[in-house]
């Protein structure tokens, strides 16, 4: 079990932002890449729609390597929306990618993709 967001070793919540990805490739393809380059924990991913989908499922699975640590759904959601990922507090180390790869295809969903981690201090 990871470490509590109390615990003195982790720092405050950082958030990084991926830029815009839309959903129009190919299922499986990798759209946004988060490069790790501390040990830590991501602890949430989440995206601010930008246009409005077609596919109610249209969104990204977000994977640590090649291993699904959770989903970002956003499917329908309205313009200026944010919708948070189900994801499980992750440890990572420095050599550590996240990955967010498409999960279909939808022409029309954007959205802009942020990660917030806390960065152990040991």
């Amino acid at each position: 079990m990871g470490r509590t967001y109390s615990d003195p070793t982790f720092g405050a919540n950082h958030v990084v932002g991926l830029g815009k990805i839309g959903s129009n490739a190919t299922a499986g393809t990798a759209l946004a890449r988060f490069a790790t380059y501390m040990t830590g924990k991501v602890t949430e991913v989440f995206a601010v729609v930008h246009a409005v989908g077609t596919a109610t499922n249209a969104g990204w699975t977000i994977k640590l390597g090649t291993t699904s640590i959770g989903a970002l759904t956003a499917g329908k959601s309205e313009a200026g929306s944010i919708v948070a990922a189900s994801l499980t507090d992750t440890d990572v180390t420095p050599t550590d990618v996240l990955n967010l790869h498409n999960v279909t295809s939808d022409t029309s969903l954007e959205a802009f993709i942020y990660v917030v981690y806390q960065e152990a201090f040991s």
